[in-house]
């Protein structure tokens, strides 16, 4: 269910971003630093990953949610991957699925983390969007025949602190990309079986 090409070419971008610095206090970041602040964190992660390649993917997954949490809107991505369904779910439901959904991204990403070979990147400037959204896109330079381009997605939270809610892949959204291969499964089965299969998959993945 997450073998998916687009996901994993999202979870390698904030890899090949983190050569970029930044080191201001988070609370004062604007969309562009927050976006070059999450991803410069990872830097010293990578490192030690390199330096550690026999490191327990449990210690690896607690370090990467410590970089990331900062800086992602997990609850607002839940949401709108669910959609619809997020308001039939119940609030407990609506727990379940955030926390399983967080550490699928954040088990996903521990596997990129190991494939990590590094890249080229070039940032442009940030733009506005509708209903206070912002806009940061960053060119990555695998090679020179490979190139992405990542567009990522941020908004103020309720603490007015920009957090990342999307990040798109050569114009392929991630939140859409789990969208639609969760969708089917809970409108035909329910919420608690789409949970279930989100939270063996994550099982599976920490053996």
């Amino acid at each position: 269910m997450i073998k998916n090409k687009p996901i994993c070419q999202f979870l390698l971008s904030l890899l090949l971003s983190s050569l970029f610095g930044g080191a201001s206090a988070y609370a004062d970041l604007s969309p562009q630093e927050v976006v070059q602040k999450a991803t410069s964190d990872v830097t010293s992660l990578i490192i030690s990953n390199q330096a550690s390649p026999d490191k327990n993917p449990n210690q690896l997954s607690l370090e990467i949610e410590k970089v990331l949490s900062p800086y992602f809107d997990f609850e607002r991505m839940s949401r709108l991957v669910l959609g619809r369904n997020w308001k039939r779910a119940s609030l407990q439901q609506q727990h379940r699925f955030v926390a399983e959904f967080r550490n699928l991204l954040i088990r996903t990403y521990g596997t990129a983390l190991v494939n990590y070979e590094g890249g080229k990147i070039h940032h442009h400037p940030a733009k506005s969007q509708s209903k206070g959204r912002i806009q940061v896109t960053t060119d990555v330079l695998l090679s020179e025949n490979q190139k992405l381009s990542i567009r990522y997605a941020l908004k103020q939270n309720k603490s007015k602190k920009w957090k990342i809610y999307d990040v798109s892949i050569d114009g392929i959204s991630l939140i859409i990309t789990y969208r639609n291969s969760y969708s089917p499964i809970a409108n035909s089965s329910g919420i608690d079986t789409l949970i279930s299969k989100i939270a063996s998959s994550n099982s599976v993945s920490s053996r």
